[in-house]
Order: C-alpha cells, then structure tokens, then sequence
C-alpha cells in the first residue's frame, strides 16, 4: 500500500504543477493504459520486490487518470 501511495503522490504533484488543462486529455487516455499495462505486470510478476516496484507505477497512472478525469468533468460543468 505504501508504494502505491508513492506513486499517488508523485501524480498528484505533477497535476499540481500543470497550469493549463491544455493536454490533460490524453494524459486520461495515457494513464489508463499505463493503469492497464501496469496491473497486467503486476499479476504476471512472482517475485516480492519487483512487484513491489511496480506498484509505483500503478498508484501513479491510477491517480493521475482519476485526478485528469475528475478535473476534465468539473471544468465542463458550468
């Protein structure tokens, strides 16, 4: 759980440092697919700290997909 709250701050200050919601799209469709390839990973990997890396980047491409997605429909909704 920790290293997936690693990487869930990590996204979280990269979406703190964008200015514009210029891009945050794709950064959706990218994550997702990061999630994706990430959880894939994940599940084929047997050994402890690898996948114990790995969870750093699933926590990341997890936030910043719900953080891009939330942001996009808040910005939308007048």
């Amino acid at each position: 759980m920790g290293a997936t709250g690693v990487g869930a701050m990590m996204a979280a200050l990269t979406l703190a440092a964008k200015k514009t919601l210029k891009g945050l799209g794709r950064w959706v469709v990218i994550s997702s697919a990061g999630f994706g390839f990430s959880m894939i990973l994940f599940f084929a990997i047997q050994g402890f700290w690898l996948s114990f890396a790995l969870l750093i980047p699933l926590g990341f491409s997890m936030m910043l997909q719900m953080a891009s997605s939330n942001t996009l429909i808040q910005s939308m909704v007048a």
